[in-house]
């Protein structure tokens, strides 16, 4: 699934306006959902997970009216999109290895039973705080706080997939 056109320079606004910085360019999304992602999401508790710029997300984040009329939270898009920019900006390997980290620095100190524990350490990233803001301010930002309805993604066929 890729983002539609007009939710995607929608978002790609956001960000310039919220990171201060009018020539940024977001690359195209793309978005995948499938059993496994779900039964992983389930697991392990999240809803998504973002590799470069494809994200991973669970059927809970997305409102499939038919199979090509799919809607995805748009502050919850705009999270994952900080973390598509976080591993642009610092490159995959370093990314990958300053976040796992700062997520393991925080386990290994954080206390009580370990549900707990992960989400504190999940919290404790620098990487989530920073997309974790940019949500927030995504929905409480004046022009956004009545966009309740979501980001279309548009089903991408075979013939399209690279």
């Amino acid at each position: 699934m890729i983002v539609s056109e007009e939710s995607a320079q929608h978002l790609e606004e956001f960000l310039r306006d919220y990171l201060t910085k009018p020539d940024l360019t977001l690359p195209k999304l793309t978005l995948y959902n499938n059993r496994l992602i779900d039964r992983i999401g389930l697991a392990l508790g999240f809803d998504g997970l973002t590799f470069r710029k494809w994200v991973f997300v669970t059927r809970r984040v997305l409102n499939r009216k038919d199979l090509n009329d799919i809607d995805i939270d748009s502050a919850f898009l705009a999270h994952e999109a900080i973390h598509v920019l976080q591993y642009r900006r610092q490159g995959t390997f370093i990314f990958l290895m300053k976040y796992l980290w700062a997520f393991i620095s925080a386990l290994r100190s954080a206390e009580g039973p370990l549900q707990a524990k992960v989400r504190n350490a999940y919290l404790a990233i620098p990487y989530e705080q920073e997309a974790l803001q940019a949500e927030m301010y995504f929905r409480c930002r004046s022009e956004t706080a009545f966009l309740w309805h979501k980001y279309k993604l548009n089903r991408r066929h075979k013939e399209v997939m690279t």
